[in-house]
C-alpha cells in the first residue's frame, strides 16, 4: 500500500485528540466512580442497584477507552492508504470492541440513573416514566448490541475484507439507521431522567447553594445529551467515505465525551454525604457562638442573647420543614419543649442524594428559652 513504509506509530492530529481526550475521561470516571463507592460503600452504607449498574458501567467505559486509545495507536486518526495493512486489521478489531463496549456502557449507565431515581422518588408518573426508560433502552440496547456484532458474517469478515477474504456484511444503510434510532433514545432518555430533578426539587428547601449544585448536574445531563447529537451528526460521514481510520475518530471522540460525563453526573450527585461532616462542624460552630452571646449565621440558629430563641435540632440533614404535626408536648426544667414529628409520604427511609428525601421521617425538637 503506497505511503504506508514510513508509518510509525506516533499520533496524527486526530489521534492526539483521541489519546488527550480518553486520558482525561478515563482519569474523570476512575476518580468520581472511587468516590462514588467510597461514599456508598463505606460511609453511608446505602449501596444499591444504581451503584451496581455503575460498576458495569465503570468497566465498559474503561475497557472502551482502552480500545480507543489503542485505535489511535495503530493509525486511526490517519488517512488509510498512510496505515499498514495488518495495523488497520488491528484497528478494525479494536474499533468493533470499542463500538460493543460503548453501547454497554451507555445502557448500564442509564439503568443506573434509573436505578438511583428509583430511590428517591414515590411519585407514580414518575415510577413509570423511569420503568418505560429502562424496559425501552435495554431492549433496544440488547438488539442493537447483537446488531453490531453481527453485521458482518463471519464476524472476523470486518476486518478482514481488506485483503479480499470471502465474506459478507449488511448495508451500511441499516447500521446507519440503527444507529440513529440508538442515538435518538440515548437523547431522550437524556433530556427525561435530567429533567425528572426539577420536579423533585419544586418544593424542595434547599438552600440556593444547592440547588445551583443541583442545576450544574442537570447541566452536566443536558451536555451528555448534545454531545450525542454531535457524534450523531457524524454518522452519515461513514456512509460516503472508504476513508475510514480518517473518518470515524471524531466519532469515537464524541463517544467518549458523551459517557464521561453521562458518568461524571451521575456520580457527582451522590457526593454529598461527603460534606456532611463539615456541614455538622459549622452547625455545631454556630449553635455554640449563638449561646455564648455571639451572632450566628447558621440558618437554624436562633437569635442574639436575651430574645426569645427557636432552636430546631434534626436526626437527619432534612431541609424541608412543610407539614409538621404535634404528636407530644412536655416540660423540661421551666423550659417549655415540644417534640413533633413530620412524616413525608410514610415509611422511615431517608436517601441523602441531592438532598432530597424519599419517604422521610424527621424529629424535630424546638426549645423556647425565654
Amino acid at each position: 500500500m503506497p505511503g504506508t513504509a514510513d508509518f510509525t506509530h506516533e499520533p496524527a492530529v486526530r489521534g492526539t485528540v483521541i489519546y488527550v481526550v480518553l486520558i482525561i475521561s478515563l482519569l474523570i470516571v476512575w476518580i468520581t466512580t472511587c468516590l462514588r463507592i467510597y461514599v456508598r460503600a463505606i460511609k453511608i452504607k446505602s449501596w444499591g442497584f444504581d451503584d451496581w449498574w455503575m460498576m458495569l458501567t465503570w468497566a465498559s467505559f474503561t475497557a472502551m477507552g482502552i480500545c480507543m486509545i489503542l485505535l489511535a495507536y495503530s493509525g486511526f486518526g490517519k488517512h488509510i492508504w498512510k496505515v499498514p495493512t495488518k495495523w488497520i486489521i488491528f484497528g478494525f478489531k479494536g474499533y468493533l470492541a470499542a463500538q460493543l463496549t460503548y453501547i454497554l456502557c451507555v445502557v448500564a449507565l442509564k439503568l443506573s440513573v434509573c436505578a438511583f431515581f428509583l430511590r428517591l422518588t414515590n411519585l407514580k408518573w414518575q415510577i413509570w416514566t423511569v420503568w418505560v426508560l429502562i424496559v425501552v433502552n435495554s431492549l433496544y440496547s440488547t438488539g442493537y448490541f447483537f446488531l453490531i456484532l453481527n453485521q458482518c458474517s463471519p464476524i472476523s469478515h470486518l476486518w478482514n475484507q481488506i485483503i479480499l477474504k470471502k465474506g459478507t456484511c449488511l448495508p451500511e444503510s441499516i447500521i446507519l439507521d440503527a444507529s440513529y434510532a440508538h442515538n435518538t433514545i440515548s437523547i431522550v432518555s437524556d433530556w427525561i431522567l435530567s429533567s425528572l430533578p426539577i420536579f423533585l426539587l419544586r418544593n424542595s428547601k434547599l438552600k440556593k447553594q444547592a440547588k445551583v449544585i443541583i442545576i450544574v448536574l442537570l447541566c452536566l445531563g443536558y451536555f451528555s445529551s448534545v454531545a450525542s447529537m454531535i457524534r450523531m451528526s457524524s454518522l452519515p460521514t461513514l456512509n460516503r467515505t472508504l476513508d475510514y481510520t480518517y473518518t470515524v475518530t471524531p466519532i469515537a471522540v464524541w463517544s467518549a465525551v458523551e459517557a464521561a460525563v453521562g458518568i461524571l453526573a451521575a456520580n457527582l450527585a451522590t457526593f454529598r454525604p461527603l460534606l456532611s461532616s463539615y456541614v455538622q462542624t459549622v452547625t455545631t460552630l454556630d449553635s455554640t457562638d449563638s449561646r455564648r452571646g455571639g451572632t450566628s449565621t447558621s440558618r437554624m440558629s436562633g437569635w442574639r442573647r436575651g430574645k426569645s430563641q427557636e432552636r430546631f435540632t434534626l436526626n437527619s440533614e432534612g431541609h424541608d420543614m412543610n407539614r409538621l404535626q404535634s404528636t407530644d408536648v412536655r416540660t423540661v426544667q421551666g423550659s417549655s419543649v415540644s417534640d413533633r414529628t413530620s412524616t413525608a409520604s410514610g415509611k422511615k427511609n431517608v436517601d441523602e442524594e441531592m438532598g432530597i428525601y424519599k419517604q422521610t421521617e424527621l424529629m424535630i425538637r424546638e426549645e423556647k428559652i425565654s
